[in-house]
């Protein structure tokens, strides 16, 4: 939220809505204390709840459900993705070792992350088009080239499972299906 509605009681947050507008969110009891309708107590719930929900925004995150073989599910936060695209697999080119594309002006390097992640590839190398999720850190940019795009999802995150495999952060339930969180910078270090 931005910083001049922050300290307005009356706000609790903003949420995407179906149709991509932004929407405020109504805080209840900033509403009931602003009009001087609550106690004390109704105060202390009041910062309580604010609290609890404080808790639970942090835990949401916005994520970019992909596939990978047959029922694998990986997820990268949209924060780090900088454009998904459709790349026409004519348009490969090897230099230094590995496959790249020409991309708006510059070389872009392309990552199987099914080979990164040790798991079976599922593409259909009859179709013509790869999903490619791009990615950029400190001027370097990458092309993730996964299976197929599954969903962009928003919904707190219930670590499952700690992961120390190479690439993933964490296994987490996403759409109440086991999902393992992609762990971008990582692999963007093995890669280049």
């Amino acid at each position: 939220m931005s910083s001049q509605l922050k300290d307005i009681a009356v706000y609790s947050g903003t949420t995407i809505m179906g149709d991509g507008q932004v929407a405020l969110i109504l805080d209840v009891m900033g509403l009931a204390h602003s009009a001087n309708v609550i106690t004390d107590v109704g105060r202390a719930t009041k910062n309580e709840i604010q609290t609890h929900q404080a808790s639970k925004i942090e835990d949401h995150r916005t994520l970019l459900v992909a596939g990978i073989g047959p029922t694998n599910r990986v997820a990268i936060d949209l924060a780090q993705i900088t454009r998904l695209e459709q790349i026409n697999r004519n348009q490969i080119e090897i230099a230094d070792g590995r496959e790249v594309v020409q991309y708006r002006g510059e070389i872009l390097s392309l990552v199987q992350l099914s080979e990164v992640l040790g798991m079976p590839s599922s593409q259909d190398t009859d179709n013509h088009l790869m999903e490619v999720v791009v990615y950029t850190e400190a001027n370097r940019t990458v092309g993730i080239v996964v299976d197929r795009i599954i969903d962009i999802v928003d919904q707190p995150i219930a670590i499952t499972k700690e992961t120390r495999s190479s690439g993933r952060l964490l296994s987490a339930v996403v759409q109440d299906q086991v999902t393992d969180l992609v762990d971008l910078p990582s692999i963007l270090s093995q890669c280049l």
